[in-house]
């Protein structure tokens, strides 16, 4: 497995070799409808549910939606990004 930018070096010297090419999504080609996202904002409900259950809070719900809403706007597709947040949070 070869991660790249698509350099031209690169779409040249695979172009002729037997190789598969994907495309992953990342900064501002990633829309909240791809599923990259879909996958990102459940990693973070799960996350900020671990953590509003540690804390005692009156609108918790508003809390999380709140968060998910900002945090998952946020990670343009990276999903170290999520991880990072939730850990820092």
């Amino acid at each position: 497995m070869i991660t790249s930018q698509p350099e031209d070096v690169i779409i040249r010297t695979f172009s002729i070799s037997i190789s598969i090419h994907v495309n992953i999504l990342s900064g501002t080609n990633v829309k909240s409808e791809d599923s990259i996202s879909s996958d990102i904002h459940v990693f973070l409900m799960l996350q900020l549910n671990k953590i509003a259950d540690k804390v005692e809070m009156k609108y918790k719900h508003i809390w999380i939606v709140k968060a998910l809403d900002y945090l998952v706007s946020h990670t343009t597709g990276i999903f170290i990004w999520a991880t990072t947040a939730a850990e820092f949070i």
